[in-house]
Formats: C-alpha cells, structure tokens, sequence
C-alpha cells in the first residue's frame, strides 16, 4: 500500500496547515475478527476486509469489529443503539488497523486522513496511520483536507464523511496548530535516516539533521519508536586512543544553527529491534524536546554505503510537531 512522495509534493506540504495532537499510536492486542464476526453498524463481515479491520474491546472482554473507522465513529458516538447493554465507559480499548504497517493500533492515538482518495468498503473513510508525519506522507500520495484524532469523529463529521462532503470536512477540521515558540515548533528536521539491517540484529541507530529556526537554544532530550524496545541518544568519544560510545541526556540545538546526528559522532541509538529493517522501508520516530514538545519523524530506512532506499525524494523527510 506504501508509495514514496514525489519531490513537488514534498513542497506542497510544507505549506500544508494540517496538523493534528498526539504521540505514535502503539499496537494493541485484540484477535483479528473470525470469519463470522459481523460489524453491528452495518452488518458486513470485517474478516473479509482486513486492511480496515477496526475495533472496540469492552471492560469484560467483549469484542466487536468493523469494516472500517467510519462504522466504528458511529458505534462510538452512540454505544447503547448497537451494544444494548453496553456503555461509552465500558470501552476499555479501541484499535483501527494502521495503513502503512497493517497492524492493529491504539485508535486513542491514530491519526486519521479525511478527504483522500482512498476508499474503504463502505466508502469514504478516514484512513488510519501511527503518527502525524506518516499522514502528511500519505497525503502526499492520495490527497486528502485534514488529520484528525479519534475524539474530532463527532456525529456532524462522521455524517460529512458518509457523504462524501470533503469541502464540508476540510472546513470542520479543528486548528491544533503547535503552540508557538515551542521547541516542535522552531526545529525543522529536513533529513533522518537508519541504514538496513536483517532481522537477527537487533541494536541499530538513526541519524538526524536538526535546524533551529528559533531565536532561541534547544535541546533534543529523547525519543521512542514502534520498531524498538529503547531509543537513546549517544555519541562517540575518544579513549585512550580507542573510540567508545556513551550515552548523552541531551543534544544541544542553537538558536538558527544546525545540529547534525550522523555516524561517528551524535546519534540515536535503538535497542532491541522488533523488526528487521528494509531498505525502502519508512521508521517512525517521536522526538522528545527539553520544553516538553514532541515532533514525529519518518526515517527512510537506507543502504548502506549507497543513497536513499526508496527513492531520492524519499529520503528527505519532514516533521510534524505538538
């Protein structure tokens, strides 16, 4: 389902004021839907769909499925009418199947593309991804008017989404812009990266560059990523004559300079890969800033000693901030 953006669209997105809240959605662990699971919305069988395969855990272990997150809005905006003896508060999870890595996620936490090109099975639809950055990519390939989270869906949206109204939604779309003056906010990450690796490795490091368009100093504290277990910043020193690596607690990033992540020097460690990692491949990173703001990223996973897996625009990622 991946395709990498084109460097026109790239631009395009620079000047996009689509923003939307919220760290990357993790997975959650519900069962895939049986053959005779039916979504009580619409009475479809979600197993047949299983790219859009949404769902709702109850507090005493009950599951529904849907074919879709707009089945799941609906359910959610009126429990009671499809789950007779069920409550809002009785939700104990929800989770929408995430585009680019087709696997359940926290829906808490998604974010969702309104006003795209791409259908579900009932339609229009608001398609799922971890983080922001990761819909912004998205967008730049199927279209689309805004990101939302899970809480937007209220039943106004969700009826201009059944019908189709992407104007009507791309003006109901709430402005969640970074508040200003936030670390998020100043620091632009033009490129990030981490070199290919086999599934039997399982440390690996990414590289970024970070340029602080503020007025004044920054620093980059942390991270966290999906395909980790930890994420740390580190850099090399020189030891007697032999070259060690130590972990730093924070990365310096001066106002209208340029700090550069790269191997030899500053980068971030990611210890215990839960996947091997593919040229061509995309890796969501969180950036966690010293003032408490957070950016998403997608790294372009690379060869090493060559240019970019997927593509030369591909490997020039931007980010998105909260």
């Amino acid at each position: 389902m991946k395709s990498m953006p084109t460097l026109k669209h790239l631009l395009l997105l620079m000047v996009l004021a689509v923003t939307t809240p919220g760290a990357a959605a993790a997975t959650v662990d519900i069962p895939p839907p049986g053959p005779d699971a039916r979504c009580p919305v619409c009475g479809m069988h979600p197993a047949r769909f299983p790219d859009w395969v949404a769902a709702v855990r109850f507090e005493d272990g009950q599951v529904h499925y849907f074919d879709g997150p707009r089945e799941l809005f609906k359910f959610l905006n009126d429990v009671p009418r499809y789950a007779p003896d069920k409550a809002r508060g009785d939700v104990a999870a929800v989770a929408v199947t995430e585009h680019y890595g087709g696997r359940l996620v926290d829906a808490r936490k998604a974010h969702f593309v309104v006003g795209s090109d791409l259908m579900s099975p009932m339609g229009h639809d608001a398609v799922p991804v971890a983080t922001a950055n990761a819909a912004r990519l998205f967008m730049a390939n199927h279209g689309g008017v805004a990101v939302l989270g899970l809480e937007d869906f209220d039943q106004r949206r969700v009826a201009l989404l059944e019908d189709g109204d992407i104007e009507g939604l791309a003006t109901a779309a709430p402005d969640t812009a970074a508040p200003a003056g936030t670390a998020a906010a100043d620091i632009e990450v033009p490129e990030a990266y981490i070199y290919e690796l086999p599934p039997v490795q399982k440390n690996s490091a990414a590289y970024l560059t970070l340029v602080n368009h503020g007025d004044g100093d920054r620093a980059l504290v942390g991270a966290r990523t999906p395909v980790a277990r930890k994420a740390e910043l580190h850099t090399h020193i020189n030891d007697d004559g032999v070259m060690r690596m130590r972990q730093v607690e924070r990365i310096h990033v001066p106002a209208g300079g340029t700090t550069r992540l790269e191997p030899g020097g500053l980068h971030m460690m990611l210890f215990g890969l839960t996947r091997g990692l593919t040229a061509g491949d995309d890796v969501e990173l969180e950036l966690h800033f010293e003032d408490g703001s957070t950016a998403d990223v997608v790294a372009a996973v690379r060869k090493r000693g060559g240019g970019g897996g997927g593509g030369g625009d591909g490997d020039h990622q931007h980010h998105h901030h909260h």
